[in-house]
């Protein structure tokens, strides 16, 4: 099964951030070390922002300047 990244910025209250995002369809989530080219992850902290660039996931979700989330989120295609 996989979502679009587009309903998924929804569901965190999230808005789309980079290119060509609305034809991203995400089938799992994982860390950062371990997403696939299809999966999402999460960056809850400023220092795992370098990690980001690494990572093989499709999209991440990102508090706003990198701190715990509490407010907005960025979803949008990881740094590669």
């Amino acid at each position: 099964m996989s979502v679009p990244l587009t309903t998924i910025a929804e569901l965190v209250s999230g808005r789309l951030v980079g290119p060509d995002t609305s034809n991203l369809a995400i089938t799992s989530a994982a860390t950062l070390e371990t997403a696939t080219s299809e999966a999402i992850t999460l960056v809850d902290a400023h220092d795992r922002l370098p990690s980001l660039a690494k990572s093989q996931a499709a999209a991440a979700i990102v508090s706003p300047r990198g701190q715990p989330a509490g407010g907005g989120r960025s979803v949008g295609p990881a740094g590669r």
